[in-house]
């Protein structure tokens, strides 16, 4: 596994820039005779606009952000929208790839392997939830009333499970999740060095592109590997970010 960029082209890497995207109706979909101007061009509110961003303007595979690998998922997210402005919506790591064979074309394409990071599940307290002695209104009054139980629809959710279960588990025979708001990401990138190996053990990749973060100073992630962003202004999402530089 590597995570190096090598390039023998003498040509300019490729800049990524913020452009708008024009759709156009169905030339099959019959139009209303208004929707064309004077001289007989489609009128811009039947053209579908759409925002393609990218971050940081103009940034070619070569650019990066850089982070330190002792921040939290929580606090990576926050360094995100408060250095970045950018809104962290989703996080599938890929630990690796595989070569399969398209079912109608026929032509062979590499598939990432990936496992999500973010959002984080929830930790739910097993103390917090009311007695599954208790009726279902009862049971929803009283995990409302406790404001310790949140997001509330999922305590219910959770207590909705034990009542069918008939017991409510005893906290040391609960699985608590490998990766939380509160996991580092040096946790994170060990965890997927697990993964990986274990995907390449099963045969779910032939590649695999994380491994070594203990003997490594610093871990790349690629810009088409990196998490899904949006602005966090305007709630555009971005199409195209540079790569995150993780020092470890």
């Amino acid at each position: 596994a590597s995570n190096t960029y090598t390039s023998f082209t003498q040509e300019p890497p490729k800049k990524f820039n913020t452009h708008v995207e024009l759709t156009y109706p169905d030339p099959q979909e019959p139009l209303p005779s208004d929707a064309f101007d004077s001289l007989g061009r489609l009128k811009d509110e039947y053209i579908i606009k759409t925002t393609k961003r990218a971050y940081p303007e103009g940034h070619s595979i070569w650019d990066k952000i850089s982070c330190n690998s002792s921040l939290t998922l929580k606090q990576f997210s926050e360094w995100l929208r408060d250095d970045h402005k950018l809104k962290l919506n989703k996080w599938d790591f890929v630990v690796g790839y595989k070569n399969e064979v398209d079912s109608e074309t026929k032509n062979k394409i590499t598939k990432p392997f990936s496992t999500p990071v973010y959002p984080p599940k929830v930790v739910l307290d097993y103390s917090l939830l009311p007695s599954i002695d208790l009726t279902l209104p009862q049971a929803t009054t009283a995990i409302m009333r406790n404001q310790k139980c949140k997001p509330t629809q999922q305590y219910l959710a959770l207590w909705k499970e034990c009542k069918q279960l008939g017991l409510i588990p005893d906290a040391a025979t609960i699985t608590i999740p490998k990766i939380t708001e509160n996991t580092t990401l040096k946790e994170i990138l060990q965890h997927m060095c697990e993964l990986a190996d274990s995907a390449l053990a099963e045969g779910q990749i032939e590649t695999k592109v994380i491994s070594d973060i203990n003997s490594r100073k610093i871990w790349v992630i690629p810009g088409n590997e990196a998490p899904v962003c949006s602005d966090y202004e305007t709630g555009e999402d971005i199409e195209s970010i540079c790569s995150i530089k993780i020092i470890i």
